[in-house]
């Protein structure tokens, strides 16, 4: 029980934290996460139709709420986005335009910026010199195109490679026999899922999200060993 009065204010503090970035991306990330840990629970049994049932209405409710007390969250779905969407598909043509040219070395490591200056992709045509001049000082948000870009399209699918057997570590689900350990692997394999669309609307340059994403999945490699080890002895 006292595990419980810890996880639930540091959950719900956490969710209040995503939803006043702001960010549909993280939105959509953390829902897909959460959907993963409800899989697994439903798979191994953990949870029942009935408390998924009551699970959906609470999640309906609480939105609503959410939606009554704080409406700039449905603004934010709804309203304008300020040309965001344009400029991440502006981004994207110049990082295609940008790996077409240099597919398999890529352009070297934080040279993205130095190369869309060097650049013209077609889509630029259709906006001004001054909006082109503001983009050109922009990484594209998408880190699978950056990666692709600066170290080329054999790291990128490398990359993807790494990330599926992030997402695949946990199993066989057989192996954990403490609760605390399995439910943690399950919430790391669900962070990377999450994580892995999260990476198609945003990149994780050279700033700490890279490496507490790492550092993610280096604990979720400890569990893994630990459990292997507990069911070997």
């Amino acid at each position: 029980m006292p595990v419980w009065w810890l996880i639930v204010p540091t959950t719900a503090v956490s969710g209040l934290m995503l939803l006043v970035t702001l960010s549909r991306g993280g939105w959509a990330s953390a829902a897909l996460a959460v959907l993963t840990v409800v899989a697994v629970y439903v798979r191994k049994g953990l949870i029942t139709p009935r408390q998924l049932g009551m699970a959906e209405v609470m999640v309906a409710i609480g939105a609503v709420v959410l939606v009554i007390v704080y409406p700039t969250l449905l603004l934010r779905l709804t309203a304008p986005d300020n040309r965001s969407l344009e400029s991440r598909v502006l981004l994207a043509d110049m990082a295609f335009t940008i790996i077409q040219a240099n597919p398999f070395a890529g352009i070297g490591f934080g040279d993205y910026n130095r190369a869309s200056f060097a650049y013209s992709a077609p889509l630029y045509a259709t906006v001004s010199a001054d909006y082109q001049l503001a983009l050109d000082q922009l990484v594209v948000h998408n880190h699978f195109l950056l990666v692709a870009a600066e170290l080329g399209i054999p790291a990128m699918l490398f990359f993807v490679y790494l990330l599926w057997r992030f997402v695949r570590m946990p199993w066989p689900l057989t192996r954990w026999r403490d609760p605390a350990a399995f439910a943690m692997a399950t919430g790391l394999a669900a962070a990377v899922v999450g994580q892995t669309l999260f990476f198609n609307s945003d990149n994780y340059y050279a700033d700490i999200r890279i490496f507490l994403f790492w550092l993610a999945a280096g604990v979720m490699q400890a569990l893994v060993l630990q459990a292997d080890r507990n069911r070997a002895a």
